[in-house]
Formats: structure tokens, sequence, C-alpha cells
């Protein structure tokens, strides 16, 4: 069944089944020869966290990407690269936050506190029928020396958000790209009789300084400001490789 000119929930359902049972696939590329191959169905766990190696000016910078908050061991991921960063012996850590939508504060809150001594506020949060709360750094961080920068684009939001706002309003680290998405708000999930789940936007949330990023409600706000913006439209696979490159930038200027 060829899947060309079919929308991707359909293709997608074409190949998707029950774990453990098989699909045939037939692949086709302009530079290579036709091949078929056979795929046992099963669950696909995207990690949220990925680290790499990045030398600049003869320093070597570990880069640690999250792409998102919604998994229960996100702080856990970062804490494992930031260790494996360590033992290489690295001089700084770019925190590349690009295109993370948000997720769970509670793991933002255990990334932010990954780098803030203990007690330090993270985030507030406040609400017409939620408790106020204020989230702090739980402590015994595990980078709380390592020169930091934290790398945003338009797509940082939510919980990323929170995560950059309590960094810079410590000055634990400079967020370099350009203005973030801008959400400030909060949600809460209520579960309902038929199995299915409400979600409804219940509070908005504050960064240390009590910065609310939001625009009044649940509008798009402004979003953090950059100390270091990088010019260009944040899209663009040229932009994406100038921010990168600013960012190891500022993190030499940061490291002796």
């Amino acid at each position: 069944k060829p899947l060309k000119g079919l929308k991707q929930e359909r293709a997608v359902a074409l190949v998707k089944g029950p774990e453990g049972t098989s699909v045939l696939l037939g692949i086709q590329r302009k530079a290579a020869k036709d091949r078929k191959v056979r795929v046992t169905r099963r669950a696909i766990t995207v990690p949220s966290v990925g680290s790499r190696l990045r030398t600049y000016r003869g320093k070597t910078f570990q880069q640690i990407a999250v792409g998102g908050f919604s998994q229960d061991d996100v702080t856990e991921q970062v804490e494992k690269e930031i260790r494996r960063g360590e033992k290489r012996g690295v001089k700084g850590i770019v925190l590349d936050l690009r295109g993370n939508p948000g997720g769970l504060v509670t793991q933002a809150q255990g990334v932010a506190g990954t780098f803030l001594k203990k007690d330090k506020v993270i985030v507030s949060t406040r609400g017409r029928s939620v408790r106020g709360a204020t989230l702090r750094a739980p402590g015994d961080p595990e980078a709380p020396t390592v020169p930091v920068v934290v790398l945003l684009d338009r797509g940082s939001a939510s919980a990323s958000e929170i995560v950059a706002g309590a960094l810079q309003d410590h000055r634990r680290a400079k967020l370099v790209g350009v203005r973030t998405y801008g959400k400030g708000v909060f949600q809460q999930v209520i579960a309902l009789p038929d199995g299915g789940a409400l979600d409804l936007t219940a509070g908005q949330y504050f960064t240390p300084k009590g910065r609310n990023l939001g625009a009044g409600g649940s509008k798009r706000g402004a979003g953090l400001t950059p100390d270091v913006r990088v010019p260009g439209d944040w899209r663009t696979r040229e932009w994406q490789t100038q921010a990168l490159e600013t960012a190891l930038k500022t993190l030499a200027a940061e490291t002796k």
C-alpha cells in the first residue's frame, strides 16, 4: 500500500498495530536501491534529554538539550548527563531549551534546582481557585558553580521559561537567543467519570523577581528577553547554527 499522497494520520495508521506484531516496510530512496525491512511493533520511548561535547577556542563545553519536561525523570536525565560531562572535564554547560514547549512544573523545579543553591526560589504560582505556592531549589545541586548559558528560541515555552527565568533572575546563567514564547499560566487536569479529562487553566506563575511572562489570563505574553540576542529568523538552520555558536562564545567568556 503506497503512502504517497496520504495524510500523516492515515499513513501512521497503516504502520501502527498491536505490540509484538510485525509490519513490512518498503523503502525507496533516490541515492540507493529499493529495499524491504520487517519491523516488530513496540512502544517507542523518545529520551527527553540529549548531550554532546563541543569545543570552542580550545575549551571543551557540554551542550545538554532538553526537548520537554513531560517525563517524570527529566531531572534525573539532566543530572546524569552533567556527571558524564564532569568526568570529561567540561568547562561549562549550554542548557539548550530551544523548541521546548514545557511540561511538568515539578521537573522544571528539579532542573533549575540542579544549578541553584538550596531554598532559592524557582517559581511561585497564584490562582483564584487554587492555593498559592512557592517552589524552591531542593538542595544538593549537581552543578552549583559550573558556568551555564541557556539557549532559547520562540518555541521555548512554559516550564522551559520557568527554568530560564529562575536562572536569569538569580544571575546564575545568561540567556542567549530570541524572546521566548510568553506562556505565564499553568493547568490542572480533572479526571472525568467516562475516563476522559478536563484540562483547565488554573492560575499564573511568576519568576523569582515576580515577573509573569503572560499577558493576563491565558493570553500570550512578551516572554523572556535574552541577555545576548541572536539576530535573524530563528526558524532557519542558519540561525540555529549561529545561536549555538553565540552560546559557546558567551560561555567561553564566562570561563577561565
